[in-house]
């Protein structure tokens, strides 16, 4: 009898200490350089270090291939929202800057986030089949 109220209180605490479906741990991503290898389906260019790095207190920034930014961000009852976003003015390529400019528009579309069981980050944007996915 003690054995099966010992198990059954085991388990009532892994189900409280479970991830809930939607419920997101901000603590695993926050103050975290994450780095995009796929805008939806779309592959990052090699070696073009697009990255996203959440702060606590509402800011966000990283780069974005060829320029630096910075915006805020917000998650407020599941639904995500970022921007607008400052960033600097250099010029790059033609590919890397069409790149950086559907990055940015594909955050400012954003509606929520989550983080996959290989501990990939997922940003889901409006319009969009796929994520956007990053790794640290």
């Amino acid at each position: 009898m003690k054995k099966i109220l010992l198990l059954t209180i085991c388990l009532l605490l892994l189900a409280a200490c479970a991830k809930k479906p939607g419920q997101l741990d901000m603590g695993s991503i926050l103050d975290r350089e994450w780095t995009l290898e796929y805008d939806g389906d779309k592959p990052v260019i090699d070696a073009s270090n697009v990255t996203i790095v959440f702060k606590d207190d509402g800011k966000v920034g990283g780069r974005s291939g060829c320029n630096n930014y910075t915006g805020s961000w917000k998650l407020e009852n599941g639904k995500l929202s970022m921007g607008p976003f400052a960033s600097t003015r250099m010029m790059c390529p033609g590919a890397l800057m069409e790149q950086e400019t559907r990055f940015l528009q594909h955050l400012q579309q954003a509606t929520s986030l989550d983080v996959d069981k290989t501990g990939a980050l997922l940003i889901f944007v409006d319009g969009m089949d796929k994520p956007m996915l990053f790794r640290e």
